[in-house]
């Protein structure tokens, strides 16, 4: 059995590229289905990912890395390949998707380690959870947020930054309500909503130079 790697004090800030094989979501009453979306922030946002040192969780009973992630740049209208069977007239082909950047909605996760003895060493594998806040620009309409996060998590991972072809899996839905509108999701129904189960996939890790 091969030798367990120590989990280090401290990463570099990372960049990824990413592909998400299929998404489906409800506008309007109506069902859309995209494929092959491509996304990542290709080194544009300056906050990148970052980590922070283990630490113990006493709840989970697990060394942890605390994780804030910032890597989500999805754009529609720079991929019209993906919305070729949308209405010609459909403000849904220009949808922008990225991180939320208020600090209110401040995308968070965890590293959570396989290591349960509290003196250590925090040990890999790890599984990686990521608890998730987006902003979603329609053209022509309000921005969109979610006021729930929901959550991507890749189990397993023998290392980090995690290497090409990691998959995340979106656990929940996503309900995206006007972003401007106070309390918009007590009295409104989702203007948007993101079915859970789709796949993010890793196709370039790097470490971002812009941090």
């Amino acid at each position: 059995m091969a030798e367990q790697k120590q989990i280090p004090e401290s990463f570099p800030p990372m960049g990824a590229e990413f592909e998400k094989p299929y998404m489906e979501f409800e506008y309007k009453g109506e069902l859309f289905r995209v494929e092959n979306l491509k996304g990542g922030h290709n080194s544009k946002v300056a906050k990148a990912c970052k980590s922070n040192p283990p630490k113990w969780d006493e709840e989970k009973k697990r060394w942890v890395v605390p994780i804030e992630n910032n890597l989500i740049d999805i754009d529609f209208a720079a991929q019209p390949e993906v919305t070729k069977d949308f209405p010609p007239d459909s403000p849904l082909k220009a949808i922008h998707i990225i991180s939320n950047p208020r600090s209110k909605y401040q995308s968070t996760g965890l590293l959570i380690s396989s290591t349960d003895d509290p003196s250590g060493p925090p040990l890999f594998p790890v599984d990686c959870i990521f608890d998730m806040f987006i902003r979603v620009n329609v053209k022509g309409k309000w921005s969109l947020i979610n006021v729930r996060p929901f959550r991507l998590r890749a189990n397993g991972l023998n290392e980090w930054p995690p290497p090409v072809g990691t998959v995340y899996v979106n656990e929940d839905y996503v309900e995206l309500f006007p972003e401007w509108i106070p309390l918009a999701s007590k009295f409104m129904k989702p203007i948007v909503r993101i079915l859970p189960s789709d796949k993010t996939v890793l196709t370039d890790v790097f470490e971002n130079p812009n941090v």
